[in-house]
């Protein structure tokens, strides 16, 4: 199991108690039970809300922030707490907001802080970018339970290019720091977690963030190639897998060395080792029935992939999110989803595995080997 799960998990567990522990092991039978009965009996793990797709970054592996339409609303304030409401009576365990930049909208703490209210778990993914100290206090005290910032390069040079901004690098390192001291100075139970997207320019980097990443606080860190998007392949060429496969290597040697703080799975690790092989990986994909992704204009999406390739699967109408995730239309997106093999993202494949383990090992779909031109 992934480290930042299993360390809330546990916070989770000493706040919480048994009971919530044993709700979340029947939601685990639930949705065994759901892919094999081909219908939802729970709720997802992991809703995911886009606040935005505005971003004051302009990465060179995302074209999240093109998708930000200016004659279109995003979900107002009003709009989103009632999503999060419904998200919680589905029941969702937990909230991610997500973005482009989730820190560009003025509200998000009001909406992380009423996210808490509702009882799910809580977790930011930012660049860092507007992260002071008083913001690192904020989103903290919010109760929020992970943060994850973007840490791309070792270097100014490295991350700053990687995230088209200047400064970004220097922004990224102080936030971590910030929301380190925070938790430090409040007793708060809240993960840190630096998040680095692996592409060619920053894979000869990765010992260096990793060290950097300890240095300054951060929980557990999450290492994890860049997935093709509609407008941006993120393919790799031959040479560049060659890469990716020391890389793995390296990762899995860090996981040795530092158990508790990389966050990749010992098993993850050696199945993207297998792939990179050039070895078939056999795995059913649960992210139809673990997994929602609501974007900023309501449009619904049961992974990230077809959120990468910028195809819905429904719309959010306020009301009726019970309605539409239990509804027969929706389970028919769950059918054609079964056997998808379309993508190698990190957060689908670690829970695939830990739901792989009591699933008949036949009826497991076939996972795509890396990117190739």
């Amino acid at each position: 199991m992934r480290k930042k799960y299993l360390r809330v998990f546990q916070d989770n567990l000493r706040r919480r108690g048994p009971a919530w522990v044993t709700r979340q092991g029947s939601r685990y039978c639930r949705i065994l039970l759901s892919a094999a009965r081909k219908r939802a009996f729970t709720g997802p793990i992991s809703a995911v809300i886009m606040p935005t797709y505005r971003c004051n970054h302009g990465c060179v592996m995302c074209d999240f922030p093109s998708r930000h339409l200016a004659e279109k609303k995003e979900m107002s304030t009003s709009e989103i707490k009632s999503l999060l409401d419904e998200l919680a009576a589905l029941p969702s365990a937990g909230v991610s907001f997500y973005g482009g930049e989730p820190l560009v909208r003025p509200d998000i703490i009001e909406l992380m802080e009423h996210a808490r209210r509702t009882g799910m778990l809580v977790h930011l993914a930012t660049n860092g970018f507007l992260i002071d100290r008083k913001m690192a206090e904020r989103i903290v005290r919010a109760g929020t339970d992970a943060v994850s910032v973007s840490l791309d390069g070792a270097t100014p040079e490295v991350h700053d290019r990687q995230r088209g901004v200047a400064g970004a690098f220097t922004r990224a390192v102080n936030a971590i720091r910030y929301l380190a001291e925070s938790k430090k100075t409040s007793s708060a139970e809240v993960r840190i977690i630096a998040t680095t997207i692996l592409t060619p320019a920053n894979m000869g980097e990765v010992r260096q963030m990793v060290e950097l990443g300890r240095s300054l606080g951060a929980d557990s860190h999450t290492l994890y190639e860049a997935q093709p998007l509609i407008s941006l392949p993120n393919r790799l060429n031959i040479e560049e897998i060659d890469t990716l496969k020391r890389t793995n290597r390296l990762i899995g040697r860090l996981k040795n060395e530092y158990p508790d703080y990389i966050d990749n799975s010992s098993q993850y690790i050696r199945i993207v080792d297998r792939m990179l092989a050039g070895e078939t990986v056999r795995l059913k994909c649960f992210a139809p029935y673990t997994d929602l992704f609501i974007d900023p204009y309501g449009n619904l999406y049961p992974c990230n992939h077809l959120l990468g390739m910028a195809m819905p699967q429904g719309r959010y109408r306020t009301g009726r999110l019970k309605e539409i995730w239990y509804s027969d239309e929706y389970q028919k997106t769950r059918d054609r989803l079964a056997d998808c093999a379309d993508c190698d993202y990190m957060c689908h494949r670690e829970l695939s595995l830990l739901f792989n383990r009591l699933w008949p090992s036949g009826k497991r779909p076939i996972f795509s080997a890396f990117r190739r031109p």
